[in-house]
């Protein structure tokens, strides 16, 4: 048996070559062009900078009602972090105070 050469991920129409001129005109848009995807332009709204996105605040909890870790976010009107253990959803809603902590990590009891 003769051994197959290895098959090259980079070359579709390497195993394709009777399907080839059928895809070719699956691609052709309404007034006969050929739809191309652009990866070289900005998308839309974008000014092309390299600014990190903007993270929301959180603090780290270990539920320990089922040994499971979870992230709790800051509310919108800033008075507390809040959510739910992912197993059984109880519920831990952390007050933010004016003496409060640095610290970002938290078991419950």
């Amino acid at each position: 048996m003769a051994a197959r050469p290895p098959r090259n991920p980079h070359n579709a129409n390497s195993t394709k070559s009777s399907k080839s001129s059928k895809s070719s005109k699956s691609t052709e848009g309404t007034e006969g062009t050929k739809n191309i995807l652009d990866l070289h332009s900005t998308p839309a709204g974008h000014d092309g900078s390299s600014a990190k996105p903007v993270s929301k605040p959180f603090l780290g909890v270990l539920f320990r009602c089922c040994n499971q870790y979870a992230r709790i976010y800051r509310r919108a009107d800033l008075t507390a972090y809040e959510g739910k253990c992912p197993r059984c959803g109880k519920r831990l809603r952390v007050p933010i105070g004016s003496g409060g902590t640095g610290m970002r990590f938290f078991g419950t009891q």
